[in-house]
């Protein structure tokens, strides 16, 4: 896994990073995005062509993170079991013809 880069070196590309953040009364590391133009991403909630992090609410939409965010890395890759033969036996037959096409209704790829 990659190591922890301080967050005045900001990303090179938008996207969804693990990030360490440092509040009053403790610490916490969970993920969020980060984007080269927050225009981009939502014109109302980010008037400003400015880079910055972000994450969304589904009560309040759009909101940037300021101030808390001391570190960051890229996601790891998702988990995949270890198989001998390197056949997809751990995925039910029902599942195998989705895997890598788009989740209706989630976005990501189907693993």
């Amino acid at each position: 896994m990659s190591e922890w880069i301080p967050v005045n070196q900001p990303p090179k590309a938008s996207g969804r990073y693990l990030v360490s953040m440092r509040f009053v009364t403790h610490d916490i590391v969970e993920t969020a995005s980060y984007s080269t133009d927050l225009h981009k991403v939502d014109e109302y909630d980010f008037p400003k062509h400015e880079a910055g992090w972000y994450n969304y609410d589904s009560e309040y939409g759009y909101y940037k993170i300021e101030n808390v965010i001391v570190a960051y890395m890229p996601l790891p890759k998702p988990y995949v079991p270890d198989t001998n033969d390197g056949k997809m036996s751990e995925i039910p037959t029902k599942y195998r013809e989705d895997v890598g096409k788009p989740d209706r209704g989630r976005k990501g790829v189907r693993i």
